[in-house]
């Protein structure tokens, strides 16, 4: 199949997004027709001299506007958009391309380059949300393991509760509180990791075939699980504000959405934050429509400038309010704790999916992570590196305009 694909390195528009938008071009006035299968991301990488990971989130944007999905033996295919028309946006997006039926792997296989990519001497990942090892507290982690292993003994080997330590949810509550927001310890639960977080909610909530409302650009890692899960994703688009809540309210007032999946506090991949007023927006729209909204918090600790956003939860009524959450990357990138934050009935819930997948999470990583929060270890560490990484920041940001002329990163 021909492809028209200019890219412009000069424009400020990403790459991907050009790649999406003159397929979807080509898509919509009919010079790729419904059923014709679109070229493989590593071949259209080739053709257009761009990394397979720029062709993958240019495909995502494509799925999450529905106009492609993922078919096993066939790859990415056109798809026939929607018999009904339920109006569009101000911005002229029709409501019936924005659904998107269950695609492949190609996200999937995605994200494993990108995490083998970390692993390689040879190279510096900044597509991954990787912290630097050389900024590891090394010495004061080692401390706080003896002082486990002196105090715990061969305990901290043992098998967990599934929900996990008493010790652990009761620092992760203490943590929420002194952010703004009220958490009972039960209303905690442990994962090894937030991507397992994200796992555990959309097994939860969402089967084959449900809406899934999603902001577009969307962190690659959560389209995986959705699509794992069979869902038809609603790509509700973003501005530098944040997620469009007027568009996400129209959506939610003419489709049964399962969930709303978003990241307020530096999203992955936009780097935007969620507005004040349409945190507050966003938490009333969702309680009223009665749908889970689903935060995902992993970086609203990560700030190089400025004071951190407030969490989501504590702008408005948010008992439908899902947080997943993590020890942050900067801390110990491969220290796997996550946890998720909820209703006592989702918990339960989620508690009986994790026995399905794992049983429960590492025991020595779960008393190690209870004792960094405990003696203030985290804040004392992001108060020691974020300076770091600005300045770290400010040089690559440097080094791009004085080597890549007008191609630079946008905000």
């Amino acid at each position: 199949m021909p492809t028209r694909i200019l890219i412009d390195r000069g424009l400020r528009t990403p790459v991907y997004r050009q790649i999406s938008d003159a397929l979807r071009d080509q898509i919509r006035a009919g010079e790729i027709p419904d059923g014709e299968r679109l070229p493989s991301e590593r071949a259209l990488a080739i053709e257009l001299g761009v990394n397979r990971t720029t062709i993958v989130n240019a495909y995502d944007e494509l799925s999450a506007s529905g106009l492609v999905s993922g078919e096993v033996g066939r790859g990415t295919v056109v798809q026939a958009q929607p018999a009904f028309d339920a109006g569009q946006s101000d911005e002229g997006m029709a409501w019936s391309g924005l659904f998107a039926e269950q695609a492949g792997w190609e996200s999937t296989m995605a994200m494993q380059e990108l995490m083998e990519s970390v692993t390689r001497d040879d190279v510096i990942s900044v597509a991954v949300a990787c912290a630097s090892g050389d900024l590891f507290p090394v010495e004061a982690v080692r401390t706080l393991l003896n002082e486990t292993l002196d105090a715990e003994g061969a305990d901290a080997f043992r098998f967990a509760a599934t929900q996990g330590i008493g010790r652990l949810r009761e620092a992760i509550a203490d943590l929420a509180g002194r952010r703004g927001v009220v958490v009972d310890p039960e209303q905690v639960m442990v994962t090894t990791g937030a991507q397992q977080a994200i796992s555990m909610v959309a097994s939860c909530l969402v089967g084959p075939g449900d809406l899934v409302a999603i902001e577009t650009p969307c962190y690659t890692g959560a389209i995986s699980v959705l699509r794992e899960r069979g869902a038809r994703l609603i790509g509700i688009p973003t501005d530098a504000d944040g997620m469009r809540v007027d568009v996400l309210e129209q959506v939610l007032e003419r489709n049964a959405v399962k969930m709303v999946f978003t990241m307020p506090n530096f999203s992955n991949p936009s780097g935007t934050v969620l507005s004040a007023d349409r945190r507050r927006r966003l938490l009333e729209v969702t309680h009223r429509f009665r749908v889970p909204l689903v935060n995902d918090d992993v970086h609203g600790s990560v700030v190089l400038e400025g004071p951190p956003p407030p969490p989501l939860a504590a702008a408005g009524p948010s008992d439908h309010v899902i947080t997943i959450d993590s020890l942050p990357k900067v801390f110990i990138s491969g220290l796997r704790i996550g946890w998720i934050t909820a209703a006592p009935e989702l918990i339960r819930r989620a508690v009986l999916v994790k026995q399905s997948a794992d049983m429960s999470s590492a025991t020595l990583e779960q008393e190690l992570a209870a004792r960094v929060l405990e003696t203030g270890l985290l804040r004392t560490h992001l108060d020691h590196v974020l300076p770091r990484y600005r300045e770290r920041r400010d040089l690559m940001i440097d080094a791009l305009q004085r080597h890549c002329g007008e191609v630079l990163i946008p905000n």
